[in-house]
């Protein structure tokens, strides 16, 4: 299936018009900014989850080096930083093949906001947190939440 028969049928899942600009298509769930992008044979689903912080950094990065590995705690995405911005981005590669009906690109969406919506999390609770509190609240710590689906 080609990139703007994949379009068409996500226009349907999110009963939506979604315009393919050139092989480029923006869509907003949950509040998420998705781009998503013809790479031939893949689709490139990303999002830009936000701003590093100054505090916490090294753990932050940290964490998201070890998420990265294997894809374990990414849900298959990966996770980058935007030199430009300092942001933390995500992207996802799905073959066109796989996303054969609706549901393939239903589930395709659903997985990415939801690790979208992990590290994000993640971001805030970096953000939030100072050296005492981390180590008061390791335990319950979202770097610590393990697999994703």
């Amino acid at each position: 299936m080609n990139f703007s028969k994949i379009i068409k049928k996500l226009g349907t899942v999110l009963d939506a018009d979604i315009e393919n600009a050139g092989g480029i298509c923006g869509i907003e769930i949950d509040g998420i900014s998705v781009i998503l992008q013809d790479c031939g044979d893949l689709v490139l689903l990303r999002a830009d989850l936000g701003a590093l912080p100054e505090e916490n950094r090294e753990m932050l990065l940290t964490a998201i080096l070890e998420a990265n590995y294997l894809y374990q705690v990414t849900g298959g995405c990966t996770l980058a930083i935007d030199a430009d911005t300092d942001h933390l981005c995500i992207q996802r590669y799905d073959f066109n093949e796989r996303l054969n009906s609706p549901d393939d690109i239903a589930l395709m969406i659903q997985k990415f906001i939801y690790a979208c919506k992990v590290w994000m999390s993640m971001l805030d609770d970096a953000n939030k947190l100072n050296p005492e509190e981390r180590m008061a609240d390791n335990e319950n710590s979202r770097f610590n939440f393990g697999m994703m689906p």
